[in-house]
């Protein structure tokens, strides 16, 4: 995956926002000092929604092609749109660390079986080279009962990869919500057998 920048002078950002002009900064322990750029909005944000910010991409700018991360993304607070991004310059041979979205199926089955899920964490840090980050860790939520969870002692990523969260954290939580259609029947048949006082 590819993204093209430019070199960002200081200064004007609320003009490149008007113009969906989106500044940025690359850092790293392997350059002297940040570089400040800029790059369409919408190419960006096209790219992030295919790979999020565990996939390494390549800046393209004045000849020059680096690997980095998408590591940190400012929201403007009242209207929710990109404001900044920082990215993180990085070696096909070195470990990083990288946060990584977890995606949740088997959410029908659960509704079915009038349970529902608490999801306690939406990402995991793990640490391995470049080539060996995931982009999601898939979740399947549709065997378990109530007052089941999933915790990250049960993820796998292969040796090459390091889960760096708590193993004993739990990501999803199912339980039977007060109230549900279940609870209403076995109340009702409760009542139903109670024998009438004389």
């Amino acid at each position: 995956m590819e993204l093209k920048v430019t070199k960002r002078e200081a200064g004007k950002i609320k003009t490149l926002l008007k113009k969906w002009v989106v500044p940025g900064v690359i850092y790293g322990k392997h350059i002297e000092a940040p570089i400040s750029i800029q790059f369409d909005k919408n190419e960006f944000i096209k790219l992030y929604k295919q790979i999020g910010s565990s996939t390494p991409i390549t800046l393209k700018w004045e000849g020059i092609e680096e690997m980095v991360l998408i590591h940190d993304l400012q929201l403007n607070p009242v209207k929710d749109t990109l404001i900044h991004t920082d990215f993180l310059w990085i070696k096909k041979w070195e470990k990083v660390k990288a946060q990584v979205t977890i995606n949740v199926s088997g959410i029908e089955t659960l509704k079915k079986e009038w349970l529902e899920m608490n999801i306690v964490m939406n990402t995991i840090e793990i640490e391995a080279i470049p080539s060996k980050l995931v982009s999601q860790i898939d979740v399947d939520v549709s065997n378990l009962k109530d007052w089941e969870n999933i915790t990250v002692s049960s993820i796998d990523l292969g040796k090459d990869v390091e889960i760096l969260t708590d193993k004993d954290e739990a990501i999803v939580t199912v339980y039977t919500p007060k109230g549900s259609t279940s609870d209403d029947e076995e109340t009702n048949e409760e009542e139903t057998t109670e024998t009438p006082a004389e």
